[in-house]
């Protein structure tokens, strides 16, 4: 949890920092820092990877998903508030072998906000 909330003071100012960690739960954060790490290796996380740290795998399909969704919104939405513009940090794109999946992964123009430099993490 470190990891991801001191790459996130790269971001803006410690009174954004402060918002942004308040709101998120411990599952969101978890989640981020995947994408984080996925992300930083150039690969993108997988449904089945994300479900496992919301803690949804073996829950029913339609749970799984409104988990998901409901996860990746509140992170993006939060996010947005903290850029103040339109701007999504959690993207999702087809997967390149199997174009009937989708795939996540941070958006390209937020990676050096979160310290890329750092990729051995």
């Amino acid at each position: 949890m470190q990891e991801i909330t001191d790459r996130v003071d790269n971001i803006s100012g410690e009174d954004d920092l402060r918002f942004f960690r308040a709101q998120l739960n411990p599952s969101e954060i978890a989640l981020l820092e995947m994408l984080l790490r996925e992300t930083l290796a150039g690969r993108a996380a997988d449904i089945q990877s994300i479900n496992k740290i919301l803690g949804v795998s073996i829950k029913e399909a339609s749970l799984q998903k409104t988990r998901r969704s409901l996860a990746i919104n509140h992170i993006n939405s939060s996010f947005r508030q903290i850029l103040k513009e339109d701007a999504s940090l959690i993207i999702r794109e087809r997967d390149k072998i199997d174009k009937r999946v989708f795939v996540y992964k941070l958006a390209p123009q937020f990676i050096g906000r979160f310290g890329s430099d750092q990729r051995s993490s």
